[in-house]
């Protein structure tokens, strides 16, 4: 209510089926006008048909992105705002999945709908491309503009012009959200729906202003808008990936290490950045200072990823631990049974239940024994049919021990191997 997410994602789901179509439109077209694909690759420069770059490439080598992207990719995917919001406005947990998976798939279309065109259109117009002050940031809406149809072309134009501002949407909807529900309601505990909304607006209005004062920040960095992006993703997102992951897996991470993490980060993040816009690369400068000012973003990421994990867990070790109800259902351990390693979260229940859950487990994982002489691939339906039932009164219930869940885990990993 206070952000109106619900018209944010209606309209991203118009936008969304119009811009696949025309974006598959506009790759038939564009492959049709170079001449296919081979002709496509024989009119670039070799070095960018490569998918993997060498470790020395400018922007993107296959060392970043292999170890450094993931730091980046983490943090969008699993804790940035605008994902994570969608996330939780679905109706159910099934429906929260089945988005996710849904919105993985797609990810498969870009490489088709905008690498590809890309490629195209500097096979195309890769001269009037360097003759704008824009340079390759015009490549799709180039192509768009010279290659679609009259009828398609004027929805396309709308829908990219729409998802600009669906997107602009999109954030200033997820700042008001932190600033009202994180930070203001905590200032304020007995603030009423009016003044949250207001304040909320207020936000989105602070928000603009200071997107607009950071436009020429972006000029000054002199990089390709899709470059920018993962630059400050890569400055600012590992301290985060790392708390999230550590938060999730090890028991012993706990506030003052993730704050430690967070705030150490922050600092060598903005560091880095404005030594890159305010401190021009030179020969004679110190060679540490040239590795932390003027290192491949990337690569920078790897080593502040890990940097900032060591931080969190020296942090954690030196303070008290979290106390165990802190962490109950939030944190995830190792568990599992024989040479079968699984995740399972922390949870608890009196002993008598957990004992029967034990039980259950245990006499799946004894008929399944009796089973794998003929075939282990394929248990029998009365086993596959136990299986089941133990699983579904475990998931029944809210609370379940730890033991319970490395014997009926036991069962289920040779069951269903």
């Amino acid at each position: 209510a206070v952000g109106g997410m619900g018209a944010v994602i209606y309209t991203e789901v118009l936008q969304t089926v119009v811009l696949i179509v025309g974006g598959l439109v506009l790759l038939w077209k564009a492959l049709e006008e170079v001449g296919g694909m081979d002709q496509m690759f024989r009119s670039v420069p070799e070095e960018n048909s490569h998918l993997f770059q060498p470790p020395s490439h400018e922007d993107f080598p296959w060392t970043g992105v292999m170890f450094g992207m993931p730091f980046t990719s983490i943090w969008y995917w699993c804790t940035d705002q605008n994902v994570v919001q969608r996330c939780l406005s679905a109706k159910s947990k099934g429906h929260g999945r089945s988005g996710t998976i849904m919105a993985a798939f797609l990810k498969i279309l870009p490489p088709f709908m905008m690498v590809v065109p890309g490629i195209c259109a500097r096979a195309l117009f890769d001269d009037e491309m360097k003759a704008n002050s824009e340079g390759y940031n015009v490549a799709f809406p180039l192509l768009v503009m010279r290659l679609l149809p009259s009828p398609l072309l004027g929805l396309m134009v709308a829908s990219m012009l729409a998802a600009l501002m669906s997107s602009l949407a999109s954030v200033f909807n997820s700042t008001s959200t932190i600033f009202t529900m994180d930070v203001w309601r905590r200032i304020r505990p007995g603030a009423t729906d009016h003044e949250l909304v207001n304040v909320g607006r207020l936000a989105t209005g602070v928000i603009t202003v200071l997107g607009l004062l950071w436009v020429p920040l972006v000029r000054q960095l002199k990089a390709g808008l899709y470059v920018y992006t993962h630059k400050v993703m890569a400055y600012l997102s590992p301290p985060i990936t790392v708390v999230f992951l550590a938060g999730i897996i090890w028991p012993r991470a706990n506030a003052p290490g993730a704050a430690a993490s967070l705030a150490v980060g922050l600092v060598l993040g903005l560091a880095r950045l404005l030594c890159e816009v305010g401190m021009p690369s030179h020969p004679a400068q110190h060679p540490l200072v040239l590795t932390y000012c003027h290192s491949n973003f990337l690569h920078f990421a790897i080593f502040f990823g890990w940097f900032s994990l060591l931080v969190l867990v020296l942090v954690s070790l030196l303070t008290p631990p979290p106390p165990r109800s802190r962490i109950e259902g939030l944190t995830w351990r190792w568990s599992g049974a024989g040479k079968s390693v699984h995740l399972r979260p922390l949870r608890r229940e009196d002993e008598d239940a957990a004992r029967t859950y034990v039980d259950r487990g245990r006499s799946v994982l004894m008929r399944a024994g009796q089973s794998s002489d003929t075939n282990m691939s394929s248990p029998s339906a009365m086993d596959q049919s136990q299986a089941e039932e133990a699983m579904d009164g475990w998931e029944e219930n809210d609370d379940v021990d730890q033991d319970a869940c490395v014997g009926l885990n036991a069962a289920l990993t040779v069951l269903l191997m």
